[in-house]
């Protein structure tokens, strides 16, 4: 039976969850003090209407309106501080993550995952995390707004305002059903993206023998077609986003516009004062907020659940295996710094029919010696390398490493800097081993 796979939103949680207790704390002080506004609103507006009420009273409700809105809004932004520095942790905690990933993939899984899908996960799938992270809180928070919201209504018009709660209920599934198309399409979209992003990097790396064979147009047109399909794709996601929000930021005139002509026309009794007109009005002005951020959410939420299962899919590939080599740092604790005793390798697991790379390779590298290995293109040079690093699945034998090993690849790495930065590497500039080196 197979192991589940990690929860990557668990982890994240983990690490950050006092940050993140925190922050919805403050949260559901500042929702709730939002709705201390319409309350005082509607006891000044009573004052007003008072002719024997003191004039203290009235001060004294003005004052309070102003703290209050005051204290919601330092709370407000000490809440959003903590969520959106958070967000920056967590992006920079995923990048990492994939940088280290990417370093330990096994042979297998480096074949299986191209450099557009994983300059992908590092630009887009991350950034997404770090820029809904700040919203995230707005999960519970809109539900509880709105809620509150419509039971004040209810409170302030009675039964008219049910028509305003119909139209809120109407909406939720059409915001949830749009959701399942979108991320259909964003899914899709991200795969025509990794392949865009992979045709880009193979034409640049082999521009030489494009040129060469004056391939340049049939390959701008492929990569032409492949972008076409991508934006496709963005085009129908966009037309729903466009739909959804225009539902969802006129959704607060609906219900006022039901709930006034409900409360008007359903009997004579009712009279719209200007304390139930300012009250009610004040409410729909809240309502408008979360039901905005509603519909970002979606959207958000659509793009986290790919870019999610992009990167849980990515960490959870199979890593390089430590024990494919025996290592020990410790140089003198052995004449030979390499030993390979009769060894079968293999780039690729294909289970019991697995062919080996290299078979029964036996050799000693004595320390303080120099050996060069040579032979025909394809014969194994690169691989018998390799297999001393433990990139390759060690099928039989034993691969032993006393002491460091330091690699050179056959593509070389250079940095955007002078000779002596790329020597240096980042260390701090010592002539005289600069000069040992040089």
């Amino acid at each position: 039976e197979m192991p589940a796979e990690p929860s990557l939103i668990l982890a994240l949680f983990r690490m950050f969850k006092y940050e993140f207790i925190t922050a919805t704390l403050l949260k559901i002080l500042s929702d709730t003090l939002q709705f201390a506004q319409p309350f005082l609103l509607n006891q000044l507006i009573t004052f007003v209407s008072s002719v024997d009420a003191p004039f203290w009273l009235g001060i004294t409700y003005a004052l309070l309106m102003f703290i209050v809105s005051e204290v919601r809004s330092m709370i407000l932004n000490a809440y959003f501080n903590i969520m959106m520095r958070m967000g920056m942790k967590i992006q920079t905690a995923l990048t990492t993550a994939v940088y280290r990933k990417t370093l330990r993939l096994s042979s297998t899984a480096r074949r299986k995952k191209t450099v557009g899908e994983i300059i992908n996960l590092m630009a887009i799938d991350v950034e997404v995390f770090q820029l809904i992270t700040p919203q995230v809180q707005q999960y519970w928070s809109c539900p509880y707004q709105i809620t509150f919201a419509l039971v004040y209504l209810v409170f302030t018009l009675g039964y008219s305002a049910t028509p305003g709660i119909g139209i809120m209920i109407v909406f939720v599934p059409i915001n949830i059903f749009s959701s399942v198309f979108i991320k259909r399409w964003q899914m899709l979209q991200m795969k025509t993206k990794d392949l865009r992003v992979k045709m880009v990097n193979e034409v640049l790396n082999g521009i030489k023998v494009i040129k060469l064979y004056a391939w340049e147009e049939p390959m701008e047109q492929h990569i032409k077609d492949i972008r076409e399909r991508e934006l496709a794709l963005v085009r129908k996601s966009g037309l729903v986003r466009s739909m959804l929000d225009t539902f969802n930021n006129a959704s607060p005139f609906l219900v006022a516009a039901a709930s006034f002509g409900t409360f008007i026309l359903s009997s004579d009794e009712h009279i719209l004062t200007p304390q139930i007109a300012f009250v009610s009005l004040t409410l729909f002005n809240q309502l408008r907020m979360p039901m905005m951020i509603v519909a970002m959410l979606i959207n958000a939420t659509v793009q986290a659940i790919v870019s999610n299962k992009r990167l849980r899919g990515f960490l959870v590939s199979e890593e390089i295996d430590d024990s494919n080599v025996k290592r020990n740092e410790d140089a003198n604790s052995s004449p030979n710094s390499i030993e390979f005793h009769n060894v079968d390798a293999t780039w690729d697991l294909e289970g019991e029919e697995t062919r080996p790379t290299l078979q029964s390779i036996s050799a000693i590298a004595p320390r303080g010696s120099l050996i060069a290995v040579v032979g025909t293109v394809g014969s194994g040079k690169s691989s018998f390398l390799s297999a001393m690093l433990g990139e390759l699945t060690r099928l039989r034998g034993d691969v032993s490493v006393t002491g460091r090993l330091a690699y050179i690849p056959q593509q070389a790495w250079i940095q955007n800097l002078s000779v002596r930065d790329n020597i240096t590497f980042g260390r701090a500039f010592d002539r005289q081993w600069y000069e040992q080196v040089s």
